[in-house]
């Protein structure tokens, strides 16, 4: 549990959106999670090509850990590179815009899943538009979603994208 996270989200609920910057606090068996996210920064993912899930990752405080939700801005070109030379050959980091901040206590596929699920919720929410992926909208600029190599977060992802995008284009609400 996250002490007086919900005291947080409920003070952040009465102001505008344009100003709110915590948007949701879920306290569920699969994990304790906040999201945090600025309106107009949200909205520049709606012109992205890709959004990266666990752009940068730590460990907050005992069993808390951040991930960053981040793509480029094309429209703004905000993309700094750097160089790091390795021992067989050059790793180029890029660095984009921070769309949303999740934390959360827990790493389970189930947890990824609902994380997934919860940053479109509340992207939706935000910015009062909806984040679609060109794979379902042939329309959408957001081409794919890239996540990390490890098995519990790739395993969200794919459920997410099984369940609850299937469902949303088949119709029925999630």
């Amino acid at each position: 549990m996250l002490l007086g996270a919900e005291a947080l989200v409920k003070m952040h609920a009465k102001m505008e959106p344009d100003k709110r910057f915590v948007w949701r606090y879920v306290n569920s068996a699969v994990g304790t999670m906040i999201i945090t996210m600025l309106k107009a920064v949200a909205e520049l993912a709606l012109e992205m090509t890709y959004l990266a899930f666990d752009y940068t990752f730590k460990r907050i405080k005992g069993n808390i850990n951040e991930w960053r939700v981040a793509g480029m801005s094309h429209r703004y070109n905000q993309r700094m590179s750097s160089a790091l030379f390795l021992r067989h050959g050059i790793f180029i980091l890029s660095l984009g815009v921070i769309i949303a901040t999740i934390y959360c206590d827990k790493g389970k596929a189930e947890t990824f899943a609902e994380m997934f699920s919860l940053f479109w919720l509340t992207f939706e929410t935000c910015t009062g538009r909806r984040l679609e992926l060109r794979s379902f909208n042939p329309d959408s600029p957001l081409c794919g979603i890239v996540v990390d190599a490890d098995r519990a977060q790739f395993l969200g992802y794919g459920q997410f994208i099984c369940t609850v995008m299937q469902g949303w284009y088949e119709g029925r609400v999630w």
